[in-house]
């Protein structure tokens, strides 16, 4: 599918490109209203009974706009706030400031015009002032900016305090990070890129796409915000992931294709493969991250909803421009990717050199000492994860600004100096209750500790004809930290009360008919953290079923998701655990200016599923190199260390990249953003060096091959949906025989059957490849590779001698190639080592679930055996054959007499040179055509067919054989001056399939050439007998001397 993909991107790459930038364009114009549809609210659970008391409130008496702004005067020195020309400059102002702004002021209450004595301080030191402001949600703030600079009065020492001015700085603060993210992270990302590829042009390409990705999304984010409430917040969470997983996505794309262009791939081919592997990982990445994001949808704040969508928006659109775009700009540049380059041009590493390059060798190492590397790191995580259990939980407030920021400090002194009138009030809001029932509630509330004082009637209903009233009662909480305790104690109370109980002299008063919530800010911080706690095992639920399901799709292991989820858990204990000592035990606090307290519950959340899904997006990276070259054939041991080698270095630079970009967050003004910005920081360190590249190989060396187990059901399930991994189209799949650093295997066989069938077509005999064909089960000609040969060859079956050793001859000029067959034949513990690996087994562990299920399967296997050795016979016959084409074709060349075609019957001294020069020539033709026939000589052939003159020999004559030796007799009346070069002796042990070529080279000596030319003076028209010198021999004898040497 994904090969599909490829190819239609650049079969039509002028149409997509012209949709995909006109989809960016218009998402970008729409983009540009965002600020207008964002909200600062959404942080509650809707559902509660605060919510609920607010409502009622709002709907009975209005907004409660009482705290948007309060602004705190002080007197000026040795005087009072009565002071007759303080009194009326303040009083004017306020006054003029209402006049003026009529239709975002609703009304100022000051000490000056109500002379309440709540609005002054008893030494008549400060007084404050209430600006009501016009307007719901959004409008509020935007009200507030209207104004802003029209509320100070000059020449007055003030403080501008109050809900609003709080939720402008923190929205101020959030769009400052937007803004140094892109001045700042993006430079330095940029130059990150470009010492990664080398070159300016590669390294443009992922801030292309991780640009785009931040336009889009602005511009869903917009289209969604006009339908549902969006937080402020999601913009800036928006910036993180998008443009973080962007340009990661744009890396790993990039990096595979400069690898297969690095292998000689032409351009259309090279971006086809790279969308096959790594287009398919990119898209099964991004799927796992947004289902991680998704998860937040399960709680009810409006906040985390909005910051799902606007991730989740990000994320997609981050890999479809990875899809789109640039596959469309990669076939444009071609080679020509690593234009601009800087310094000296490196070229690609190949597979072997990555297996023994820095990440090989520390995975390899980690493999090597398993139990030393795994206690000692999860030891350490463990205790890194401890400081958790101090884990508390607050709200919004004016904290999460720097200490020293003046709306912090405006609202600091105000709370100080008016402690019952700060703008976080618990409240009580009773419905259909009489003046008995409230005395009652307020007799009882009012025994809990830790109020700033007794709750007191501050808004009621007129009392209808029986007797009832809406009343809303109001006081503080002294400490902010025990908000979630004073909450409870006030609810325990009315409980209590309503069960007909209670402590007060009321207690047991009839409550019938009346309804008591309990709100204001502390109540729906209380609220929210039990919405959090509530819904939290739902969302860790989901988040395992679903990331299992998907990995299992996309590996078709049952053990690589459990793995992986309990890695992403340890990497994320550890994590809360090092923010919980910085941000809550308040270690490092000054330095990072900021003042320590409880997490906002939301923030958890968010920070859970950002860190479960960036740590499921390098496992999957990691995971699907293994999985790639298992499935080519290599070993459980060989296949973590190339996985771990082939991604290492992407991998870190690609968690170096997103440091940057979360990093440049983490100089924020707002505490929230620092939590996740240190949160992530913390997370892809630990995740993407210590857990990626030392644990997890050695976690996975321990499992075995037990890490690709699956039940057989679901394994049919997985295999039937068509996840598993692609497989490319040429199979030439970069397997490398570690163990003697020979550059193996499927390319050279690959290789061998293009020759052969090129070979077939000179013999010109179509029924030659049908009969190759018909005797492999195939319909049509075609030619087989060694991967295919290899599929059904296993370890455990019991092969003829010549193929215990898990290796395919390759058919090209003396040429040794190893293929590992999908046996799991181990060769890494040699890798690295020196040892060759050649003829040597090593014991093969099944592990726990591979024992049982042979156990299981124990009484199948033979049945099962009969059918696998015969398919292993025709794709071994089928193999011989294609070699047996390649023969018959340098034979035709060598039998025939180019010679005859300059013979001018005269011997002159030009007939005689170019009779010499043919004859040196044509005898190496001929010497690789004896060489290429001693080279696939084994002991598997039982019997020799001796009517085929000049191949190898057969275990079974065929209907193709006997064509082909019609065929080569057919042109036995070509003679030539050739003469026979003596055939190698050579040891053939019962389990090689090569052959040492440098025995055929020295037999090309020079003085053998002088033999050559001597030879040729013999009688034209026939062959010059070698062992006779001089004696010419004719066909017939040629080929049953061949045939001779082939029996022997």
């Amino acid at each position: 599918m994904f090969s599909k993909w490829g190819e239609f991107v650049q079969r039509h790459r002028v149409l997509v490109l012209i949709i995909m930038v006109v989809l960016v364009a218009a998402l970008g114009v729409v983009g540009q209203k965002l600020p207008d549809y964002l909200s600062q609210s959404g942080w509650f659970d809707p559902a509660s009974d605060s919510i609920t008391a607010a409502d009622t409130e709002e709907h009975t008496f209005g907004r409660d706009n009482s705290a948007d702004v309060v602004v705190m005067y002080d007197a000026p020195a040795g005087k009072t706030v009565d002071d007759k020309d303080f009194a009326n400059t303040v009083q004017n102002h306020l006054d003029q400031l209402k006049k003026d702004n009529p239709t975002y002021v609703d009304g100022i209450a000051s000490y000056w015009n109500t002379h309440q004595s709540m609005l002054v301080t008893k030494d008549k030191k400060h007084a404050m002032a209430s600006i009501r402001l016009k307007g719901w949600g959004n409008d509020i703030l935007k009200n507030y900016r209207k104004i802003e600079d029209q509320v100070p009065v000059k020449g007055v020492s003030q403080h501008i305090a109050g809900q609003t001015p709080v939720s402008g700085a923190l929205d101020t603060g959030m769009a400052k990070d937007i803004k140094r993210s892109e001045l700042m992270g993006l430079p330095i990302v940029g130059i990150l890129l470009i010492i990664v590829f080398g070159g300016v042009l590669a390294a443009l390409l992922p801030l292309l796409v991780g640009g785009l990705s931040i336009i889009g999304s602005t511009g869903i984010l917009t289209l969604i915000s006009m339908t549902t409430e969006v937080n402020a917040f999601a913009q800036s969470c928006v910036t993180l992931i998008g443009l973080g997983l962007a340009i990661d996505y744009a890396l790993f794309i990039v990096s595979r294709f400069r690898e297969e262009m690095a292998e000689g791939f032409d351009t259309r081919t090279a971006v086809t493969r790279t969308i096959a592997t790594a287009g398919r990982t990119v898209t099964f990445s991004a799927i796992m991250v947004g289902v991680s994001l998704s998860s937040m949808l399960i709680f009810p704040q409006a906040f985390l909803k909005s910051v799902a969508y606007g991730t989740i928006s990000a994320v997609l659109q981050a890999a479809v421009f990875s899809l789109t775009i640039l596959p469309i700009l990669l076939s444009y540049l071609g080679k020509h990717i690593d234009a601009l380059h800087i310094g000296r041009r490196k070229k690609e590493p190949t597979p072997l050199e990555l297996y023994n390059g820095f990440w090989g060798r520390i995975s390899g190492n980690a493999m090597k000492h398993p139990a030393a590397t795994i206690v000692p790191i999860v030891l350490i995580m463990l205790g890194l994860a401890l400081p958790m259990g101090n884990l508390q939980f607050g709200g919004v407030n004016e904290t999460y600004l720097p200490p020293d920021n003046k709306t912090r400090l405006a609202q600091e002194a105000f709370d100080k100096e008016f402690p019952e009138m700060r703008t976080n009030p618990v409240k009580v809001v009773i419905t259909g209750s009489t003046g008995v029932q409230t005395g009652a509630i307020l007799a009882e509330i009012n025994q809990v500790k830790g109020l700033t004082g007794d709750f007191h009637v501050v808004k009621q209903t007129p009392v209808d004809k029986d007797g009832k009233a809406i009343t809303v009662l109001h006081s503080g909480v002294v400490d902010m930290k025990n908000n979630s305790k004073v909450v409870g104690d006030i609810r325990d109370k009315l409980d209590m009360l309503y069960s007909g109980g209670g402590t007060s002299q009321f207690a047991g008063t009839n409550m019938d008919g009346s309804h008591a919530y309990v709100g204001g800010n502390p109540a729906l911080e209380k609220d929210s953290i039990d919405a959090l706690l509530k819904h939290l095992p739902g969302m860790a639920i989901y988040m395992l079923v679903a990331i299992t399901i998907l990995m299992f799709l996309t590996f078709g292991s049952l053990v690589l998701p459990i793995k992986a989820i309990l890695m992403t858990l340890l990497s994320m204990a550890s994590t809360l655990g090092i923010l919980t000592l910085i941000f809550i035990d308040g270690v490092g606090a000054d330095a990072l200016n900021f003042t320590p307290g409880p997490m906002m519950s939301a923030v958890l959340v968010l920070i859970v599923a950002i860190l479960f899904g960036l740590s499921t997006d390098y496992e999957v990276f990691l995971v699907s190199r293994m999985v790639e070259a298992h499935a080519a054939g290599h070993s459980t041991q060989e296949s973590i260390r190339f996985g771990t080698a082939s991604t290492g270095r992407i991998i870190t630079a690609a968690a170096t990249i997103m440091i940057v970009v979360t990093g440049v967050f983490g100089f924020s003004e707002i505490v929230m953003m620092k939590y996740i910005a240190f949160g992530m920081v913390i997370a892809l360190f630990l995740d993407a060096t210590i857990v990626r590249m030392l644990l997890v190989p050695a976690v996975m060396r321990v499992l075995g091959d037990d890490n690709w187990w699956a039940p057989a059901g679901m394994k049919r399930v997985q295999h039937k949906i068509g996840l598993k991994e692609s497989e490319l189209d040429d199979s030439t799949l970069s397997l490398v025989n570690f163990a003697t650093g020979t550059e193996l295997a499927a390319v050279s066989a690959t290789s061998a059957d293009a020759n052969a069938e090129r070979s077939a077509r000179r013999i010109k005999d179509p029924t030659l490849l049908q009969d190759i064909s018909t005797d492999t089960g195939f319909s049509e000609p075609r030619t087989f590779t060694a991967q295919q040969i290899a599929d059904h060859v296993s370890a455990d079956d019991q092969a003829p001698a010549s193929a215990d050793n898990g290796t395919v001859a390759s058919p090209t000029d003396g040429e040794n190639a190893t293929v590992t067959t999908d046996n799991r034949t181990d060769t890494t513990n040699n890798a690295g080592t020196g040892n060759t690996g050649t003829g040597k087994k090593h014991k093969k562990s099944h592990g726990f679930f591979g024992r049982r299920r042979a156990r299981k399967d124990a009484e199948q296997r033979q049945a099962v055996e009969d059918i696998r050795r015969s398919q292993r016979e025709a794709q071994m016959r089928a193999q011989r054959e294609a070699q047996a084409a390649a023969q018959a074709a340098a034979l035709d060349a060598a039998t025939s007499n180019p010679y005859e075609d300059f013979n001018t019957g005269e011997n002159t001294a030009d007939d005689t040179a170019i009779r010499s020069r043919m004859d040196d020539n044509y005898g190496e033709l001929f010497q690789h055509t004896d060489t290429q026939r001693q080279s696939y000589h084994t002991d598997e052939y039982e019997t020799v067919d001796t009517s085929r003159p000049g191949l190898h020999p057969v275990s079974r004559p065929t209907a193709r054989a006997r064509r082909l030796d019609n065929h080569v007799s057919n042109r036995s009346g070509h003679t030539s001056r050739l003469h026979t070069l003596t055939p190698h002796t050579e040891n053939t042990t019962p389990h090689s399939r090569t052959h040492n070529t440098a025995q055929a080279d020295k037999t090309d000596t020079p003085s053998s050439k002088t033999t050559h030319k001597k030879n040729n003076s013999s009688n034209s028209g026939s062959w010059v007998d070698s062992r006779n010198e001089g004696q010419p021999i004719t066909t017939e004898e040629l080929m049953r001397r061949l045939r001779e040497d082939n029996e022997n």
